[in-house]
C-alpha cells in the first residue's frame, strides 16, 4: 500500500504532508492513524527535529474527517459497540501522541478540516488558517455520532465550554475570522503563504516558555464572558439550558447531542480517564439506528451524485425565465453557488423589481450570518442580468423556465425561447405537475427538454427532482444533474409520471389526514400525531403553507391519475378552503381548526394516537411501494432521499422505505389489513403484501 503521508525537512523543522494517493481529499481511516502514528513516534525521537508542521498536499483541504466507509462497516459489525470503541482509542492514541511529543506541532489549514481532520488540528501545538475557505469543525452530531478522538475533551479546553457547546451540539464550522476571535486559530494567512507562516510560527514556539506565552495570547482573545461563564459553577447551568434547547429541538429522536452533554458534564479523572468514556460514548451511538440511518443518508446524497456520469456537460451560462416566487428562489443559488452568469427575464417590470429585492435580501442576509463576504455578495448580484426582453438569451446554454402551471403558456414561452437560444442549450422546465412529454410536445428539439421541479423555497430546499421525457437525451438529463449539483443541491432522477415522485408520496399523506379530520378527528390532533411521529410541520398546516390553490391543482391531477385509492373528503373542495389558514399581523400562518370542525359537523371519535400515525404513514408507504413497483426511481434508497429532502420526513427515520424495513414489510401489511376496515383505500398494495422494494 501506497503511503499516504511524505515527511519533508526544512532546517530544524519537520514537515508532515497529508496525501493520500488513492483519494481526492484526505480521510483519517485506521491505515492514516496507524502511519501517523508511526511519523509522530520517529519525530518525537529526532534530535534534529525542533519543530513539526502537519500540512496537505490536497488542493481541496486540510484533513475531510474520518473514513466513512469504515464508519459505517463498524456501525453495521455484530459488535457495533465495542467495534466504535476501539477504533476511537485507536484515533485517540495518535492525537495523545501529538499532544504530548513534547516539540511544537503546527497545523497548517486550507480547506476543511472537519471531524478527525479538526480533531488533529486541536491536538497540534498551534493552528494556522488560510485566511479564504478554510473551515474548521466538528460535525459529528450530524451523522448520530459524537467527536470520538477527543475532540469533546480539547475543544472545550480551547475555546471554552460556551463557545464550544454550539460547535459540537450543531456541527457548525468555524470560518477563518470566527476561528480567529474564538481563539481556535493563533493567526491566519494568505494561501500562498500558509506553509511559511506555519513554519515561522513552529520555529518561534520552539523557544523556551513559548508555548505558554501563545496560549495565554489566544485565551485572552477569548470573550471576556465566556471565559467567566467558563467557571465550574456556571458550566452546568450552560449544560442544564443546552439540554432544554437540544430536547425542545430534537424531542430527544437524536441521542448523540444528549450524550455530548452528560459527557461534557463529567470531567473528572483528567484526560485518561474522560477519553474513556468519551469512546464508549463513541461506540454506544455508533450500534444505534439513527446514526446508521443518517450514515445511510450521507452515502446516498453521494451516490445521488453519481447520476451525472463522467464528463458531463457543464453551463457556462444561465437564464430563468419567469421571476415570481419560484423563479428568483432558483436564480439565487445559481448566482450564489453555481456562480453562474444569469440572465433573470421577466415581462412584468414590477414583478422584476420583488425578484431584485428578494436577491439582494438574500445576499444581505449572508453576509449577517458570515455566509459571504460582502465582496462575494456583491458579486453575486453582479451576475445576474435582469430585464423583459429575451433577446440577450442567444448566448446562454441552459435555460429554466419559471412560469405558471398552465400548458399553454408554456408551449409559448418554450416556442420563443426554442427560436432564441443555441441549438446545444438545454431548456428546463419547473414543473411540479405537468408531464414533461406534454411540455415538450410541440418542441422542434424534444431531445434537449428536460424537467427540474425544484420545491418551494427554492432557494432553501435542498431537492431537485430531474425528470427526463420521452425524448430526452442522455447529455441532457446529465447537464441537468450537474447544474443542480453545481447549484447546490441534491438531484434525484425520477421517471416522468403524474405527480412525478415526492409529490406523488406526499399528496396522499395529506388526503388522509384530511379524511382524519373528515371523520370527526380535530384538525389539531392530526397535526400534533404528524409532528409526534417526527414531520417538520403538521398535514394540516401544510395546506395553508403550500398555499389551497397550489394543493387543490395538484390534488386534481392526482386524483384523475390515482384516483381509485385516494379518499376524497367533501370539505377539502370547499369555494371559501383558505379561510381556514389565516395569516396573522406577523404574517404567521395558523390553522382555524373550529372552522374546519363546523364544516365536517361530526364529534371527535377519540381515535387512539397509534392509529393517527399509522394512518399518516401507511398512505406514505403504500404510495411508495406503488412508486418503486412503477420503476419511478432507480432504487430504493432513492426514494427515501427525495422524501428527507422534499418532504423533511424524519432522517433519523431512514426514510418511508427504511422506516418500513425495520418492522418488516408484512408486519405493515397486516396493519394495513387492519386499519383498511375503517379506510378500505390503506388496503396493501401488491409490493406491501410480497415484501418487495423495501429498503
Amino acid at each position: 500500500m501506497a503511503p499516504k503521508t511524505t515527511l519533508e525537512t526544512s532546517g530544524a523543522v519537520a514537515h508532515l504532508v497529508l496525501d493520500d494517493p488513492e483519494a481526492k481529499l484526505n480521510t483519517l481511516g485506521a491505515a492514516m492513524i496507524a502511519e501517523l502514528k508511526e511519523r509522530f513516534a520517529a519525530l518525537k525521537s529526532d534530535a534534529a527535529v525542533r519543530a513539526v508542521v502537519v500540512r496537505s498536499a490536497k488542493p481541496g483541504g486540510f484533513l475531510a474527517g474520518a473514513d466513512l466507509r469504515e464508519l459505517k462497516a463498524l456501525s453495521e459489525a455484530a459488535d457495533a459497540a465495542q467495534a466504535g470503541y476501539r477504533a476511537a482509542r485507536e484515533g485517540q492514541g495518535l492525537m495523545d501522541l501529538v499532544e504530548d511529543l513534547g516539540k511544537p506541532v503546527v497545523a497548517a489549514v486550507h480547506g476543511a478540516a472537519l471531524g478527525g481532520g479538526c480533531e488533529l488540528a486541536l491536538a497540534c501545538t498551534a493552528r494556522v488558517l488560510a485566511e479564504e475557505g478554510a473551515s474548521v469543525g466538528l460535525p459529528e452530531t450530524q451523522l448520530g455520532i459524537l467527536p470520538g478522538f477527543g475532540g469533546t475533551w480539547r475543544l472545550p479546553r480551547l475555546l471554552t465550554l460556551p463557545a464550544a457547546l454550539p460547535a459540537i451540539l450543531t456541527g457548525a464550522p468555524f470560518d477563518p475570522r470566527r476561528a480567529l476571535k474564538a481563539g481556535l486559530a493563533d493567526t491566519l494567512a494568505p494561501l500562498p503563504r500558509l506553509v511559511q507562516v506555519a513554519e515561522e510560527l513552529a520555529l518561534s514556539l520552539a523557544r523556551p516558555g513559548a508555548p505558554e506565552r501563545a496560549a495565554r495570547v489566544r485565551r485572552a482573545r477569548i470573550p471576556r464572558m465566556n471565559r467567566v461563564l467558563d467557571s465550574a459553577p456556571l458550566r452546568s447551568l450552560a449544560l442544564s439550558k443546552a439540554r432544554k434547547d437540544v430536547l425542545a429541538k430534537t424531542k430527544g429522536r437524536y441521542p448523540a447531542p444528549l450524550k455530548v452533554l452528560a459527557l461534557l458534564g463529567d470531567r473528572s479523572g483528567g484526560r485518561a480517564a474522560y477519553l474513556e468514556r468519551e469512546a464508549r460514548a463513541l461506540g454506544e451511538l455508533l450500534a444505534t439506528d439513527v446514526s446508521r440511518n443518517l450514515v445511510r443518508i450521507f452515502f446516498l446524497g453521494q451516490d445521488a451524485k453519481k447520476q451525472a456520469g463522467e464528463g458531463s456537460p457543464s453551463a457556462a451560462r444561465a437564464a430563468v425565465v419567469g421571476a415570481g416566487f419560484m423563479g428568483s428562489g432558483i436564480a439565487i443559488p445559481l448566482v450564489t453557488k453555481a456562480k453562474l452568469p444569469t440572465a433573470l427575464k421577466e415581462a412584468n417590470l414590477e414583478v422584476l423589481g420583488r425578484a431584485l429585492k428578494k436577491v439582494r435580501g438574500h445576499l444581505d442576509k449572508a453576509v449577517a450570518k458570515r455566509k459571504l463576504t460582502p465582496v462575494q455578495a456583491a458579486a453575486g448580484f453582479n451576475l445576474l442580468a435582469p430585464g423583459a426582453e429575451a433577446q440577450d438569451l442567444r448566448r446562454v446554454d441552459f435555460v429554466i423556465e419559471a412560469v405558471p402551471e398552465v400548458l399553454e403558456i408554456k408551449h409559448a414561452v418554450f416556442a420563443e425561447l426554442e427560436a432564441l437560444v443555441p441549438e446545444a442549450a438545454v431548456l428546463g422546465s419547473n414543473t411540479s405537475t405537468l408531464p414533461i412529454a406534454d411540455i415538450a410536445a410541440k418542441a422542434r428539439h424534444p431531445e434537449r427538454f428536460v424537467g427540474m421541479h425544484f420545491f418551494s423555497p427554492a432557494e432553501v430546499m435542498p431537492l431537485v427532482e430531474v425528470i427526463p421525457g420521452p425524448r430526452s437525451s442522455p447529455k441532457t438529463v446529465a447537464a441537468a444533474v450537474d447544474l443542480a449539483l453545481r447549484m447546490g443541491k441534491t438531484p434525484v432522477v425520477v421517471k416522468d409520471s403524474p405527480g412525478f415522485l415526492v409529490n406523488r408520496i406526499l399528496l396522499p399523506y395529506i388526503l388522509e389526514a384530511t379524511q382524519l379530520v373528515a371523520e370527526g378527528v380535530d384538525p389539531r390532533t392530526v397535526d400534533s400525531a404528524a409532528l409526534e411521529f417526527g414531520m417538520p410541520v403538521g398535514p394540516i398546516k401544510l395546506i395553508g403553507e403550500v398555499g389551497v390553490p397550489v394543493i387543490k391543482h395538484v390534488l386534481g391531477i392526482l386524483r384523475g391519475a390515482f384516483g381509485d385509492h385516494l379518499p376524497a373528503p367533501d370539505w377539502v373542495n370547499r369555494e371559501d378552503l383558505a379561510s381556514a389558514f389565516p395569516r396573522g399581523a406577523d404574517g404567521r400562518l395558523s390553522v382555524d381548526a373550529a372552522r374546519i370542525r363546523a364544516w365536517v359537523g361530526r364529534p371527535d371519535p377519540g381515535m387512539p394516537a397509534p392509529d393517527l400515525e399509522d394512518r399518516l404513514y401507511l398512505a406514505m408507504l403504500n404510495e411508495s411501494l406503488r412508486a418503486m413497483d412503477e420503476g419511478l426511481v432507480s432504487d430504493p434508497g432513492l426514494l427515501d432521499l427525495a422524501m428527507i429532502y422534499g418532504t423533511g420526513f424524519p432522517p433519523y427515520k431512514g426514510g418511508p422505505l427504511r422506516l418500513a424495513g425495520v418492522r418488516g414489510l408484512p408486519r405493515w401489511a397486516d396493519r394495513a389489513d387492519e386499519l383498511a376496515r375503517v379506510a378500505p383505500w390503506l388496503k396493501p398494495c401488491a409490493a406491501m403484501r410480497s415484501g418487495r422494494a423495501a429498503a
